[in-house]
């Protein structure tokens, strides 16, 4: 493996690490790593991995690791990421996406470059380098472009993978023009990380996923997509992610079963709402979401929750009519509730479950 520049053998890295470890007090995210390269040239033929929690909680899962070195060949594959290159490191290696980059680098036989996870890239960041392979957040990906005319640090980046959360739409209009193939991900812990890739540059941006190879696609009756992938996985595995299925290897997503609003016996799927309020909320720079409140009359009361300090009664008000010419009377939002800080699982997935409890402590606004 080379790491940060140098060629070790198994057992010259793990002589390396409890040098360093007997050196100096390591920090958490170094630790991580450390701690998952000793697993991963272990005896054992499995890892345990911890899912992201955005759904409910987080539960540990055993995962072969051929399995995950299939998973890394088949990316490095189809994004044609040759030996020797360099792959940079910026997830934690608690979670399955930074984990997979560890096993790309191994098997692709990548110089692995880590730098401490949950910060922003900038110009300073990566002087002077070229990088064949990231995987960020979108949240990461925020310092990295529009610094002047020419995308920023992204014609450094080969291939980039983004993931973890949906980059809003104007992240992806910013990442679309990126010189340098530019894929949104698709996969959870269960699938090894990702299963599908929407391509977002070089442009035009698409709007469905496409399954790596091996992998093919159907859905169930509530338009649930089931993933087959005989070469990650036991069996179908059937998610909670609606979608419009476009052929056994393609799909576009459409939003989370978990999240459904019943208003008024009106099934409405809150990320679509989401979407079309987009150009809206954008020009209020504060994080948002749609969820369902308790109503006596219609069940559920489609409701926007604000990050941040409340509004006036008069902002409130031009802001519901706003929304209503944006959305479908039904599902235009009704009423407005503040949260001071929304709640993000270790992944950077809005924590929607934790959010909304969080919210119960706070004011509808008037």
């Amino acid at each position: 493996m080379r790491l940060n520049g140098t060629t070790y053998s198994p057992q010259g890295l793990l002589d390396f690490i409890q040098s360093e470890q007997q050196k100096r007090l390591l920090p958490p995210w170094e630790q991580a790593l450390f701690d998952l390269l000793r697993a991963w040239f272990g005896p054992d033929a499995t890892l345990t991995l911890k899912t992201s929690g955005s759904t409910g909680p987080p539960k540990l899962i055993r995962a072969e690791k051929a399995r995950m070195e299939a998973s890394a060949r088949a990316t490095l594959d189809h994004l044609n990421i040759a030996p020797g290159g360099k792959g940079l490191l910026i997830l934690p290696t608690t979670h399955i996406a930074g984990v997979m980059m560890v096993v790309r680098a191994l098997v692709g036989e990548l110089d692995l470059i880590p730098m401490a996870p949950g910060r922003r890239l900038t110009w300073q960041d990566l002087p002077d380098r070229r990088y064949d392979l990231l995987a960020a957040t979108p949240s990461q990906l925020l310092g990295m472009v529009g610094q002047g005319g020419d995308g920023g640090l992204l014609e450094k980046i080969g291939s980039l993978l983004v993931g973890g959360a949906a980059p809003s739409p104007h992240l992806e209009r910013l990442l679309s023009c990126g010189p340098n193939p530019i894929h949104v991900t698709y996969g959870m812990t269960e699938t090894l990380s990702h299963v599908a890739l929407r391509r977002l540059a070089p442009g035009p941006a698409q709007s469905s996923y496409q399954g790596l190879p091996g992998v093919q696609f159907s859905q169930g009756e509530a338009g649930q997509l089931i993933i087959q992938a005989p070469a990650l996985l036991d069996g179908p595995l059937t998610t909670r992610d609606r979608v419009e299925l476009i052929s056994s290897t393609a799909f576009r997503w459409l939003s989370r079963l978990d999240h459904v609003i019943n208003s008024g016996g009106i099934k409405i799927h809150p990320e679509v709402v989401e979407r079309a309020l987009a150009p809206l909320m954008a020009t209020w720079q504060k994080n948002y979401l749609i969820a369902g409140v308790e109503d006596e009359r219609l069940g559920e009361s489609v409701t926007l929750y604000l990050e941040g300090e409340g509004v006036t009664p008069s902002e409130e008000a031009a802001i519901l009519a706003a929304c209503r010419k944006l959305c479908p009377p039904y599902e235009a939002p009704r009423q407005i509730v503040a949260v001071p800080a929304f709640v993000q699982t270790a992944s950077g997935k809005w924590d929607r479950i934790k959010t909304l409890q969080q919210e119960k402590k706070c004011d509808h606004l008037v």
